[in-house]
């Protein structure tokens, strides 16, 4: 029988903190719960000044979640002369197939930037 999941999106990367306050990183996790025959699709978002100047996102280990990259993606938007940059990293998160019912956060991730890491 396969144990439902719910991926806790606040748990999956403690990234509210920014880097500088012109600098956000934002996720986003379709869908936001399923079974373990799920496939996860995780997005992370960075925009601002630094996006460029921050390495990652790097992710603990975990038994629980296998995470593969599944790309990287830019964009750049100039409104009324205001540069926006903006990088995405894609992620595929899959669930092991023994996982129990219940509720199970993804592995905590982390960036660099230079030799700190920000979490």
């Amino acid at each position: 029988m396969f144990g439902r999941i719910a991926a806790i999106l606040m748990s999956i990367l403690v990234l509210a903190a920014s880097v500088r306050a012109d600098t956000n990183i934002d996720l986003s996790l379709e869908p936001s719960s399923g079974t373990v025959n799920d496939v996860f699709a995780l997005d992370v978002n960075v925009s601002g000044d630094e996006a460029r100047a921050l390495e990652g996102p790097f992710f603990d280990e975990s038994a629980e979640f296998r995470i593969d990259p599944a790309g990287t993606s830019s964009s750049l938007s100039i409104v009324n002369g205001l540069q926006q940059f903006t990088l995405t990293y894609s992620f595929r998160l899959y669930a092991d197939p023994n996982l129990p019912l219940g509720k199970h956060p993804i592995p905590k991730g982390r960036f660099r930037y230079g030799r700190e890491t920000v979490l």
